[in-house]
Formats: structure tokens, sequence, C-alpha cells
């Protein structure tokens, strides 16, 4: 049986150039042959000083923490 801690932030964001702890609410995937894929999140920031309008064009990362025995997941992309 695969189990996966409590403790452990399954889902994490996070933008390049920047230290800024992004919790990860939701998130949707959209993919389709011939077509780039999309990823749609919902997502807060510890920080309330972190203006969103400035991470607009910066690259970001969404990270999927695996079970234990599985590697992790990692979806790069440009932030709009």
């Amino acid at each position: 049986m695969q189990t996966l801690a409590a403790n452990l932030e399954r889902y994490l964001f996070k933008v390049s150039g920047s230290d800024e702890e992004l919790r990860v609410l939701s998130f949707g995937i959209t993919e389709g042959i011939s077509q780039l894929f999309s990823i749609d999140l919902e997502i807060v920031a510890e920080n309330d000083a972190l203006d969103f309008e400035q991470i607009i064009g910066q690259a970001g990362a969404l990270t999927i923490q695996q079970y234990e025995e599985e590697e992790s997941r990692y979806l790069h992309g440009i932030i709009s």
C-alpha cells in the first residue's frame, strides 16, 4: 500500500527568481493533440505584499510530489 505523509505539501508552485512561498489550492490541466498544454492554478501567497501582476511573463514550475517510491513530476511554463 502506498502512503503519503500527512505533513507533506503535495503540490508546490515556484516562480523563477522568487523565494516566495506559494501554496496551491487547486489546479486543472488541459492538453490536446497538436496543441500546447495549459495549467490553471489557484494559488495563495503567505506574504500579502506579493503583487501577482509582477509575476506575469515569468517562468513558473508546478511540482507534484508523488508517493515515496515514485519520482516527483515537474510542469514548467510561462505565467500568463
